[in-house]
């Protein structure tokens, strides 16, 4: 049964290609018969397509301009399009919204969205509104449609869509497995010096944190890092490595592991599978990304949200709407606000000059070492994996795959 995957992937954006892995797995664990091909746009032109993980057997670069791939997609059982945030207005995305000459709809197979998201807030205005139009006829078109995140949610609420259809579920990313996962790892302690008879804290950050007005903060946070390890608690190992590779993150834990003389800088892991297995070695682990944070609870590892990427008008964020959908607000912290705070009822409160953001970190990262929040933590990701098993079952249901 020949089924294909299409989204964001393919580029040098860890969190898309884990969906694409993860999603992938949780077909293939209900549908025996899969033929599952992930399908990567060829966007070289505005993010480069340089990962390693599209080297692997059943990943094809295409065109989703060309009318000859979608004429390939009606040959397909089914279409699963994202996660992702896939939702921008910009003109090499419409394809994701089945939008454009070269799609028959009338030749489609049964197509899903599968928990795609954005950090794009929705605004009334008039330059927008024929994007609008062109969400609503995706979400009429589609067999399924899930979006993961409260942010996403209200996009399509705001654009009117026939909300009956659409489905809040968790990241699929989650409940990701890997059968070769032992060995993954044992390569990753051979090739880096780190130390598992050490409580290791792991940190991933991003340009955001090495400019004004937020520098003070990675300041403070390196500050928190050195005094834990050199005064608190000695049997600790500062690991820092980037999870996003095409911010500008490498350059960000160069600069935080130059104020952390003691830390070990990760340079060399590029590929997904590698990242996600990296962070299922760590102890505790902060992190500004979002699948940084949804990899950590994917391995029931306590980790500490450092949200620096708020939308203008909602102080809305993919991370920060996860944090509070897991009901894991109280391991959220931004240098912009001061809580999580529930999706409906978001300002920008508690500012960065409101509290003392060294004392602060200090304090929640000692939390987090502290033995039952790997507890919680477990617990949380136990049920979100079977919120998705619940989810994804209903997807292939849609789609006629069962």
């Amino acid at each position: 049964m020949k089924i294909g995957l299409l989204g964001a992937y393919g580029i040098d954006n860890t969190g898309d290609n884990l969906i694409a892995l993860a999603t992938k797995h949780a077909v293939e664990e209900l549908v025996n018969d899969a033929e599952i091909t992930i399908f990567y746009p060829n966007f070289s032109k505005l993010f480069g397509n340089r990962r390693g993980d599209i080297v692997a057997d059943g990943w094809k670069k295409v065109d989703m301009m060309s009318r000859g791939f979608w004429e390939e997609v009606s040959e397909y059982q089914a279409l699963i399009i994202g996660g992702g945030g896939i939702l921008l207005p910009v003109p090499e995305f419409e394809p994701f919204l089945l939008y454009g000459s070269q799609i028959d709809h009338s030749l489609l197979p049964k197509t899903a969205w599968n928990a795609i998201g954005t950090q794009w807030i929705p605004l009334a205005k008039p330059k927008i509104s024929e994007w609008y139009k062109k969400l609503r006829t995706a979400t009429q078109l589609l067999d399924y449609v899930s979006v993961r995140s409260a942010t996403t949610y209200r996009i399509l609420t705001h654009a009117e869509c026939p909300m009956e259809k659409v489905n809040l579920v968790p990241d699929p990313v989650i409940n990701l497995k890997f059968n070769d996962s032992e060995k993954v790892r044992a390569s990753l302690l051979d090739k880096f010096p780190i130390d598992k008879n050490k409580q290791i804290i792991g940190v991933s950050i991003g340009p955001e944190l090495t400019k004004p007005p937020l520098k003070d903060f990675m300041i403070d946070l390196a500050r928190a890092l050195n005094y834990l390890q050199k005064v608190v608690h000695r049997n600790i190992q500062i690991v820092i490595f980037p999870f996003g590779l095409m911010y500008g993150d490498s350059q960000a834990c160069l600069q935080l592991a130059e104020l952390c003389p003691d830390s070990i800088l990760l340079k060399d892991v590029t590929e997904a599978k590698e990242i996600w297995e990296l962070v299922g070695l760590m102890d505790v682990y902060l992190t500004v990304r979002l699948h940084g944070i949804v990899a950590a609870l994917s391995h029931g590892i306590p980790a500490l949200a450092l949200d620096c990427y708020l939308a203008n008008d909602t102080a809305g964020s993919k991370l920060r709407d996860f944090m509070w959908e897991s009901e894991l607000e109280s391991y959220y912290l931004s240098p912009i606000i001061s809580i999580c705070g529930d999706p409906q009822m978001r300002s920008f409160t508690g500012t960065l000059g409101a509290r003392n953001t060294y004392k602060d970190i200090l304090r929640r990262i000692e939390e987090l070492l502290i033995p039952e929040n790997r507890t919680i933590w477990e617990k949380v990701s136990q049920k979100r994996k079977e919120e998705i098993k619940d989810y994804i079952k209903d997807m292939v249901g849609f789609l006629d795959l069962i």
